[in-house]
């Protein structure tokens, strides 16, 4: 809840303090109670002010020590073992989507300037806008994959937007795949997926030659 919201359990407290008084006892004693319910309120707000801004340090300890552990996976730089990482969880979550009749959206992400810095910009991306459920990970030199669990193409479309923002400056082309009755597995979505993003890197290319010519 924001801090805003809470702004009314506090003035309740001194609306009972104000009631209290019986309407015999004259304006003094409600001028009191007012006092005494102003700073029961105060109280209140400040207490729940100092539990918010804990919170939000433990939510942003937990997404450096998600940056961290990445940033390790990142350094092994074992692909085989990621890409293999990668599609068994996907094989586990189609099997959940399927079961739950969910939809979900496999991306495959190819950047077009790969270097030393590309993997902790990767993970610092997808540590900031995807959720804790996201899996991302690296299946290759440049490569990268990304499932997203109770997400539809639409919403895919969201965070691929997103996701090119944050990581222009390496040229990141994406393709899309959405679970459907061809695409029942890990491989066969992260194969349409990748053949999507090849097309719009041809796609892309097509356009900037005529754009030139």
């Amino acid at each position: 809840m924001e801090r805003g919201g809470r702004l009314i359990p506090a003035l309740s407290l001194m609306g009972v303090c104000i009631a209290s008084i019986p309407l015999e006892a004259g304006v003094g004693p409600v001028i009191l109670a007012s006092t005494a319910g102003l700073g029961l309120s105060t109280a209140y707000l400040l207490g729940t002010i100092r539990n918010l801004d804990h919170q939000r340090s433990l939510i942003l300890r937990s997404a450096e020590e998600k940056i961290a552990n990445r940033l390790r996976e990142f350094a092994a730089g074992d692909w085989a073992l990621s890409a293999d990482y990668f599609q068994a969880r996907l094989e586990q979550e189609i099997g959940r989507a399927k079961r739950y009749d969910m939809p979900l959206s496999v991306m495959f992400m190819e950047v077009g300037l790969a270097g030393l810095s590309e993997g902790p910009a990767v993970v610092a991306a997808g540590s900031a806008l995807l959720r804790s459920e996201d899996i991302f990970a690296p299946i290759g030199r440049g490569e990268y994959a990304f499932f997203l669990p109770q997400t539809d193409d639409a919403g895919a479309q969201v965070v691929m937007t997103r996701l090119t923002d944050a990581l222009e400056d390496y040229l990141p082309i994406f393709g899309i795949a959405c679970l459907a009755p061809e695409r029942m597995n890990a491989k066969s979505l992260l194969g349409a997926a990748r053949a999507n993003a090849r097309r719009r890197l041809v796609a892309s290319t097509w356009n900037e030659a005529r754009a030139i010519s």
